[in-house]
C-alpha cells in the first residue's frame, strides 16, 4: 500500500472517531465525513463500501493498536508497569476511546481479540477483561482525573487477588 493511500486512511480514521464524538453517528455520512476528513467522497468510495465499512475498519484499526500496546499484558497475571503502560496509551489516545467504547461492535472485538489469546479459561478470561474494561470506560468517561498509575495499581489488585481466589477454588494452589 502506497504511503499516500496509507496516510489517507489514517487522516480518515482519526477524522471519523472526532466527527463521531462531534456530531454522533447519526449525523453523519460519507459525503460528510470527506469535507470534515479534508478528503474528496470518491476517495472515501475507492476503498469502503459505506459509511459503516469505514467504521468498521476504524474500529479494527484501534482495536488492533490496542493488542499493540497491550502485546505483554498477561490477563492471567497482572503487573502493574504493563498496567500502567496501557493505561498511559489509553489516556493519549482517550477521544477515540471515549467514542468506541459505546459501540458494541468495537467491545466484542477488542474483548474477543484479548480473550482467544487466553484460552486457558475463557470465560474467567472474558469476566476481567470486560470488568477491567468498564474500570478503565468510567476513568475515560471522567477525563482520566486519577493517575494512571493508581488506576493501574487498583486493576492489578482487584484482579490478581479475584483470579488467586478463583484458582483456590478450584483446587489450583
Amino acid at each position: 500500500m502506497s504511503k499516500t493511500i496509507e496516510a489517507n486512511k489514517e487522516k480518515l480514521y482519526h477524522a471519523t472517531i472526532k466527527m463521531m464524538s462531534e456530531v454522533g453517528y447519526s449525523n453523519m455520512s460519507v459525503r460528510k465525513l470527506a469535507q470534515y476528513a479534508g478528503i474528496h467522497h470518491s476517495t472515501i468510495y475507492n476503498h469502503f463500501n459505506s459509511l459503516d465499512d469505514v467504521i468498521d475498519h476504524v474500529e479494527s484499526y484501534y482495536v488492533q493498536k490496542l493488542l499493540e500496546h497491550s502485546s505483554n499484558y498477561n490477563v492471567a497475571e497482572l503487573d502493574i508497569e504493563h498496567t500502567y503502560s496501557y493505561l498511559k496509551y489509553i489516556k493519549e489516545t482517550s477521544l477515540f476511546f471515549k467514542t468506541l467504547a459505546h459501540r458494541q461492535s468495537f467491545m466484542l472485538k477488542y474483548i474477543d481479540s484479548i480473550s482467544t489469546s487466553y484460552r486457558e479459561n475463557e470465560l474467567t478470561t472474558r469476566f476481567f477483561v470486560v470488568g477491567s474494561l468498564a474500570l478503565i470506560g468510567t476513568w475515560v468517561e471522567n477525563g482520566c482525573r486519577e493517575d494512571a498509575y493508581d488506576i493501574a495499581k487498583l486493576l492489578c489488585h482487584l484482579c490478581n487477588s479475584e483470579l488467586r481466589q478463583y484458582k483456590l477454588s478450584e483446587g489450583e494452589a
